[in-house]
C-alpha cells in the first residue's frame, strides 16, 4: 500500500515537473512556472515522507 502511494505522489510530481519544464520552454511568465516547481517539489516531499513515516499528515502543523 505504501509503495503504490509513494509512486502514485511521484508520478503527479513528475507530472506537475513536465508542465514547468513545458511552460519555460514556451516562455511562459515565470510565476507560471515557478507554481509547478512549487507543486512538484510537494509532491515529492509527501511521498519521501509516506516513504519514510507511513503519514505525511503527521508533519501537518494547521
Amino acid at each position: 500500500m505504501v509503495k503504490k502511494e509513494v509512486e502514485e505522489w511521484f508520478a503527479k510530481a513528475e507530472k506537475d515537473f513536465d508542465e514547468a519544464k513545458f511552460l519555460f520552454a514556451q516562455n511562459r511568465p515565470l510565476e507560471d512556472v515557478a507554481f509547478f516547481l512549487h507543486q512538484t517539489v510537494e509532491k515529492y516531499l509527501k511521498g519521501f515522507l509516506i516513504n519514510k513515516v507511513g503519514n505525511w499528515k503527521r508533519f501537518m502543523i494547521w
